[in-house]
């Protein structure tokens, strides 16, 4: 029938679908404004974190309105959004004066390479630039030393450590709290 179909084709007619639609994109507006601000808030670029707060704050409304009640996971979903954006403007809204977060102890943590080296790294010792050069191009690196929240020589030097000398990361260094809780200390 086409463009006949008054259901289908006729604006005026809601759809079945229409509320999860709008949660659907509310949710997604919420994940993507609460990680903006995260980035934003870690780079020191207060605008744009607090902007991000905002933009997610409205979906979050939305998301509450569009909730049917019908699913206990929908609500808990909004409340765990609710707390993370807490969080985060507590950290936008921090004394000046508290230490910045250490983001390359962090992204040090993060492991975000290929199981597969681009080259064979015939020397171990050729692996620790190539992670951090990973860690340079993938996960903002460059942009935390920009905001003083890391050193590129430091987060060096963690890899570095992490690795034994045949080029293999030792888990123990790179959470070592973990490994004393695993041996019961």
């Amino acid at each position: 029938r086409g463009v006949n179909c008054r259901y289908m084709h006729d604006a005026e007619v809601q759809q079945d679908d229409a509320t999860s639609k709008a949660a659907e994109a509310a949710d997604r507006d919420i994940c993507l404004n609460t990680a903006l601000a995260h980035a934003a808030g870690l780079l020191g670029k207060q605008n744009a974190a607090k902007n991000a707060v905002k933009a997610a704050k409205a979906a979050l409304k939305i998301a509450k309105e569009s909730n049917t009640g019908s699913t206990q996971f929908a609500g808990t979903r909004i409340r765990e959004h609710r707390l993370e954006l807490k969080r985060i403007q507590a950290f936008l809204t921090r004394d000046p004066e508290q230490a910045w977060p250490d983001l390359g102890s962090s992204l040090a943590r993060t492991l975000i390479f290929s199981s597969r080296l681009d080259t064979p790294a015939a020397d171990p010792a050729s692996v620790p630039p190539l992670l951090v050069g990973k860690l340079t191009t993938t996960m903002g690196l460059k942009q935390a030393e920009k905001a003083k929240a890391a050193e590129a020589g430091q987060t060096k030097k963690r890899v570095l450590r992490s690795l034994s000398k045949t080029g293999v990361l030792r888990w123990d260094r790179i959470f070592p709290a973990a490994a004393r809780d695993a041996a019961g200390g």
